[in-house]
């Protein structure tokens, strides 16, 4: 293979992931909030992107809305990931990916991290969401986290590792399902 070759290899990689960005930002929710799996995910309302309606009933039965509710911890920050790969172009005259993802982690993170009790995956799966959730927000948003953050972000990740048991079937991290134990079989990763 020479240069020639090379760069039109690279210019045809170019122009098919030309929509990679628009189709990204496409599940964004408001200016930096956060990302939704679907465009027909709930939310209070564009005033305040980052509080989803609350699905978990009150003592009365009934939704708070005035509860800040987090979700899409792992859907936004595979999107950020995403993103943070994309090339510095800009879509149609706006900002880049790179920069979109770089304010979703200014406004997302500190949010996420003020509601630790609430880092869940589809409302259970604690585990799953701290491991998938806190190593991009680590990777890329570490440095500039506060000394309270990194404490807050410490206590996710201890929650995760406690699930590990050395020299069982537990050699991972896993989800557990109380205490049936032919549900709580299927590690979600190895070590």
């Amino acid at each position: 293979m020479d240069f020639g070759d090379f760069a039109r290899i690279r210019s045809f990689v170019r122009e098919q992931t030309v929509r990679h960005v628009p189709s990204v930002l496409y599940f964004a929710r408001g200016e930096h909030s956060s990302f939704v799996k679907t465009v027909e995910e709930p939310t209070s309302g564009e005033d305040d992107p980052q509080a989803p309606v609350d699905e978990e009933p009150d003592d009365d039965g009934q939704p708070d809305p005035a509860q800040p509710q987090l979700h899409g911890i792992t859907t936004t920050f595979t999107c950020v990931e995403s993103l943070m790969e994309a090339t510095e172009a800009e879509v149609d005259g706006e900002k880049t990916g790179v920069e979109h993802a770089q304010g979703v982690l200014d406004d997302f993170v500190p949010f996420a991290l003020g509601l630790p009790d609430q880092w869940r995956s589809e409302g259970s799966a604690r585990v799953y969401c701290r491991v998938r959730g806190l190593a991009p927000l680590l990777a890329l948003y570490g440095e500039k986290l506060t000394p309270e953050q990194k404490a807050i972000a410490e206590g996710l990740l201890e929650f995760a590792w406690e699930q590990v048991e050395v020299g069982s079937a537990t050699e991972g991290i896993y989800e557990f399902y109380g205490e049936d134990p032919a549900r709580n079989r299927y590690p979600l990763t190895r070590s």
